[in-house]
């Protein structure tokens, strides 16, 4: 009997670490497939990304304590200790080894997003494609591929998720409140957009005080119905004053962590701006165009744009024409030189295949509306903890995205609102009513548009350097600058900075500082043995977008 027992003891135990096992290789095989994915699909076009070229630069020339950035102060340094230690190694693709991070961040996100699906008790299936879905978007697959912040600071902010909707489920308690709060501290390090998340964590504080019972014991006794009426509206009046203690407390540890953090940053930094002062970083007041009516049609363009690889459309002549008319004072010359060698019949397949998948995504939410009066218990929560998500995802880029980046159409800034929109969407469609059969149809075919266009547009053609309008214009320009030589050039900070990077030459923008003078131009040249180069023909004064075409070097002599 006994030896019995200790072997029925070690298989049970046998098949529980096997199950243990399967779990975490299905948790591991998403990430596994989408870092895959993602390595996979690491551009070599750069302009884009806006700041891929600027990062990069000073990532692998900047000491770490020179990376914070006021408004995602963790990526510079993570991204510079990570270049260090893979340079200790031998590596020396700078690029490439950055880009590497990107693909794992963004490939934990997209599991983060299947566990957030799995916490608000999705089928595995169900949140397995909200998770592809947001994965396969554009602005998730290009990012993670790209050196960009967006990865990092979408997987602080679904963590937040994660623990707030678990505080709303398991209902209250003051070490929910400071996981929480600390986890929103982290969140606003990763992006400052995520200021907005507190109100997400106040509404399921006072949420959770009105369906759940807090976990601490003092308040159990309390929460009793007596059946005397005039008892039961002072235990009401408690309750009020329960949230409004946890909302306190709440508020207080987000402030003053947040603080705290700035201030310590501020303080190793030598920045000596203060606190607020480092927040609010290198934006001037009155220097943006603000909030306008623009602002909601820009919202949606923004949607997307980080949705599907719209570059594409500039293929198509009459397209490009209507954006230049839609968007006068942008430059969309990166999008025309990118997609310019694409078979005109293709990308109108991909067209069409975006305008479909549109259509798809319009029925599910109308399916949503229809469904959500028939939503009851956990179903109904879940999907009011998602809606009040999206509102505090799309928020800051309503109000403050005018205000700081000078526009609401900035895709890395709406990747949480896709992560969120398919995990609603999911929710509502699974406990609403029976799924029919159409719908699962247009499910994986959803899944498999994306996957096409934004695989086989877009990003595919920026797997090659010769769709790089920067590298193109310098490449036969740059082949006798040496890396002590100095270049004088009047560009773009972001083509100033590449023009940098792949020549490794000191590299001076008169955009933004002052023109050398003659005498000095040939002491450098006498001192440092070095060669100067002059970009013949610089753009006039007040140009915003100094062209790349024809763009020439000539040595001084």
């Amino acid at each position: 009997m006994r030896i019995s027992n200790v072997v029925e003891a070690a298989c049970n135990n046998s098949m529980l670490k096997t199950q243990y096992l399967i779990a975490v290789i299905k948790r591991l095989g998403l990430v596994v497939c989408f870092f895959a994915l993602y390595m996979f699909s690491r551009t070599k076009v750069h302009g884009p990304a806006e700041d891929a070229w600027l990062m990069v630069i000073d990532f692998t020339r900047e000491p770490v304590i020179n990376l914070f950035h006021p408004h995602h102060l963790l990526y510079g340094p993570i991204a510079g200790i990570w270049w260090k230690a893979w340079e200790a190694v031998g590596l020396h693709d700078a690029y490439g080894v950055i880009q590497s991070l990107n693909c794992i961040l963004g490939a934990i996100a997209v599991q983060q997003i299947y566990a957030l699906g799995r916490d608000l008790k999705l089928p595995r299936v169900i949140a397995g494609w909200a998770a592809a879905a947001f994965g396969l978007s554009f602005a998730m697959w290009w990012l993670s591929a790209e050196i960009e912040v967006a990865p990092l600071a979408m997987l602080a902010a679904v963590i937040v998720f994660r623990y707030s909707w678990r505080m709303y489920r398991d209902g209250l308690s003051i070490g929910y409140v400071v996981i929480v709060s600390l986890l929103c501290v982290l969140a606003v390090a990763t992006h400052v957009f995520h200021f907005s998340l507190a109100l997400l964590v106040l509404y399921v504080i006072f949420s959770s005080c009105s369906t759940n019972s807090p976990k601490s014991k003092w308040w159990k006794w309390l929460n009793i119905e007596t059946g005397d009426k005039r008892e039961e509206s002072l235990f009401r009046g408690f309750r009020f004053r329960v949230r409004i203690f946890y909302s306190a407390l709440y508020l207080l540890l987000f402030l003053l962590g947040t603080l705290y953090l700035y201030t310590f940053i501020d303080y190793i930094t030598g920045s000596n701006r203060g606190a607020f002062g480092y927040l609010i970083g290198y934006f001037e007041p009155g220097a943006s165009l603000g909030i306008s009516w623009k602002s909601i049609p820009l919202f949606f363009v923004g949607l997307i744009r980080s949705i599907f690889g719209t570059e594409v459309m500039f293929r198509i002549h009459a397209l490009s024409q209507l954006m230049a008319n839609t968007f006068p004072a942008k430059d969309f010359s990166d999008e025309l030189f990118l997609v310019r060698n694409l078979s005109s019949g293709f990308v109108s397949v991909l067209i069409a295949l975006m305008f479909i998948s549109s259509g798809i995504l319009a029925v599910f939410i109308l399916k949503v509306l229809r469904r959500i009066p028939f939503l009851s218990g956990d179903a109904r929560q879940a999907s009011a903890f998602v809606l009040i998500g999206l509102v505090t995802v799309g928020l800051p880029v309503l109000t403050a995205g005018p205000v700081l980046y000078g526009s609401t159409a900035n895709n890395e800034h709406l990747l949480p609102f896709w992560g969120l929109f398919f995990l609603g969407i999911a929710l509502v469609c699974v406990n609403g009513g029976k799924s029919a059969r159409w719908e699962r149809i247009a499910a994986v075919s959803l899944l498999i548009s994306l996957f096409v266009i934004n695989g086989f547009g877009a990003l595919y053609a920026m797997k090659s350097t010769e769709n790089d309008i920067i590298a193109s214009s310098f490449s036969s320009q740059i082949e006798d600058v040496e890396t002590a030589d100095i270049i004088v050039v009047r560009l773009t900070e972001r083509d100033a900075a590449a023009l940098s990077f792949i020549t490794g030459a000191k590299t001076i923008n008169t955009m933004h500082e002052p023109y050398p003078s003659h005498e000095i131009l040939i002491r450098w040249t006498e001192v440092n043995k070095a060669k100067v180069w002059i970009q013949q023909n610089m753009a006039a004064q007040g140009v915003k977008y100094p062209p790349l075409r024809g763009f020439s070097l000539e040595k001084l002599e």
